[in-house]
């Protein structure tokens, strides 16, 4: 299993605060692939709750790493 791990903010997210169409394309068929998608940021789950809905990752890692939470919103790791 390998896990395409990815900041939000000025990494995924383009000028506009949006993932692009392609962005999006390429991660869902790497996800299709059994990929697993991490979105890592400082900020919270609540500030990117559209982009999450989006991309549907299997764990993001929010709030500068003090929370890991899984697809499923199960806490994996609190700070």
């Amino acid at each position: 299993m390998k896990y395409i791990i990815f900041d939000m903010d000025d990494t995924l997210l383009n000028d506009r605060r949006e993932i692009s169409a392609y962005s999006l394309d390429v991660l869902k068929k790497v996800q299709a692939m059994g990929h697993k998608l991490v979105c890592n940021t400082a900020r919270s789950k609540g500030f990117n709750q559209k982009f999450f809905d989006q991309l549907q990752p299997d764990y993001a890692i929010l709030n500068g790493g003090a929370l890991i939470i899984d697809k499923d919103e199960n806490v994996v790791f609190r700070a």
